[in-house]
């Protein structure tokens, strides 16, 4: 017995030297990116260093020594403890789902897209990143080895199998003519930067996020990017004018922030960190834009008590060309477009020349917009262009989420009446119980079982939009 825990001791120590080394590669191409979107730096350095970081990993990924470790951890679970099982299992699925070394010309490639995306955007114009875009694509389909979509989407959503996705999204095409208003009441107040400031200050207050461990880009696009729970850093959209906006897409990024700080510290610069998936993360960050951000209640004290402007409304045809201002049933609609759009792309059945057509066919055949310019149109997210394919799909599956964990907090709490107070402690504590603390822990279907007692149940969120199954 003795002698095998110091087998076992001496296993545990060597995996912890090679999770250390990929974790601290993984951290600096993350940081790498966050320079490249945030900063001037030469996109060629960026290049070089992204590529020499990508080899590095895929070069410990590949060590017979290191995979024999990790089945020994797997196959023995009983012989370890627990973290250091999961800790195996996800890296193991990692190495499973990157098979492939990142060249120098397709790093590259995606910086200049990433660059000249930002470039369109600011001449609202598609053909200044198109051919960069073009190439990208092409580049990664043969260098990765992508034959169709479901592959690239069978590993962004976990959860729940292709099939299931297709049938939610054949279930929103079926029911478009119920997920069209034929009018939209908006709520419009002009937000200055010093506002931004004011209202930042007030959400970082309200949702107690920690801000000694909070960096805040203040730039043209929303994201975020973790290094654990002590360094978080969010980019939020300063150029936004209406204070509504404002407000809720900042709560999103919130919520991103919030789910990286609840982790549990012990998982700091481990495969733990972070969340049960992508999807998962987008859900919590859906559920502060909804459920805090969008509260009539916050907004009203916002806008009248805070900044003392009162609220303006305007009534206008609905729906919007705008993804993200979109309401709660047309905002379907327009994440089953890039579903298809995307779909076809690396289907093989679109080229990138043909899609800012398509996306305006489709827009016209859904929603009955004519899209009068690129920003309004295909340059308006910036997924594509920052190799974000397949992601659309988790704000779907996110919003069923996040409609799963309403229906169990509203059973212990009401939003409303700690929002009258200023006060989401108890929200926040409910979230990094039953989610935040466990990271990767546990896989999405596991964690929203153990928080909601049951499996995924899209009918709460298809309920919500009273769409027929």
């Amino acid at each position: 017995m003795r002698e095998r825990n110091m087998i076992n001791e001496k296993i545990v120590k060597e995996f912890k030297i090679f999770r250390n080394k990929l974790i601290e590669e993984i951290y600096l191409q993350q940081y790498m990116e966050w320079l490249a979107l945030t900063t001037s730096s030469s996109s060629d350095i960026l290049s070089d260093i992204i590529v020499a970081s990508t080899e590095r990993v895929k070069k410990l990924e590949c060590s017979q020594k290191f995979r024999n470790i990790l089945d020994e951890i797997v196959n023995n679970p009983m012989n370890f403890d627990n973290d250091i099982y999961c800790e195996a299992k996800i890296i193991n699925k990692r190495i499973k789902d990157n098979t492939k070394i990142y060249s120098r010309q397709l790093c590259n490639a995606l910086l200049n897209v990433k660059r000249n995306y930002i470039l369109a955007k600011q001449k609202n114009d598609f053909q200044i990143v198109k051919p960069f875009l073009q190439t990208f694509i092409k580049i990664k389909l043969k260098e990765e080895g992508i034959s169709n979509y479901e592959s690239i989407l069978s590993k962004k959503i976990v959860e729940i199998s292709s099939q299931q996705v297709t049938e939610l999204f054949k279930s929103i095409k079926y029911n478009i003519p119920l997920l069209i208003a034929t009018e939209e009441k908006v709520k419009y107040t002009n937000c200055s930067k010093e506002d931004m400031d004011k209202i930042l200050d007030y959400l970082i207050d309200l949702v107690n996020l920690n801000e000694r461990s909070l960096e805040i880009y203040k730039g043209d696009e929303s994201f975020m990017v973790s290094f654990g729970t002590n360094d978080v850093k969010i980019s939020l959209n300063y150029k936004e004018k209406n204070m509504f906006e404002f407000v809720t897409k900042s709560c999103h990024e919130l919520g991103h922030a919030l789910y990286e700080q609840g982790n549990n510290k012990n998982h700091n610069r481990t495969f733990l960190s972070g969340a049960a998936s992508t999807t998962m993360h987008e859900a919590i960050a859906i559920f502060y834009e909804k459920f805090i951000g969008k509260n009539n209640l916050l907004q009203a004290f916002i806008s009248n008590e805070l900044l003392d402007k009162p609220e303006c409304f305007y009534f206008t045809p609905a729906p919007t060309p705008i993804r993200i201002n979109a309401s709660e049933k047309n905002y379907p609609i327009h994440i089953l477009i890039r579903y298809e759009i995307e779909k076809g792309l690396l289907d093989g059945e679109l080229k990138v020349n043909e899609i800012e057509k398509i996306w305006k066919e489709k827009y016209k055949e859904y929603l009955g917009i004519d899209i009068k310019n690129s920003n309004e149109g295909i340059l308006q997210d910036p997924h594509w262009f920052n190799d974000k394919f397949a992601y659309f799909p988790s704000y779907i599956v996110g919003r069923a989420y996040a409609a799963q964990l309403k229906n169990e907090i509203d059973k212990f709490m009401a939003i409303d009446e700690m929002i009258k107070i200023n006060d989401l402690s108890s929200l926040n504590n409910w979230l990094k119980e039953n989610i935040y603390q466990y990271g990767a822990q546990y896989g999405p279907s596991e964690l929203l079982k153990k928080s909601t007692k049951e499996e995924l149940n899209c009918n709460y969120y298809l309920d919500s939009l009273h769409l027929e199954r």
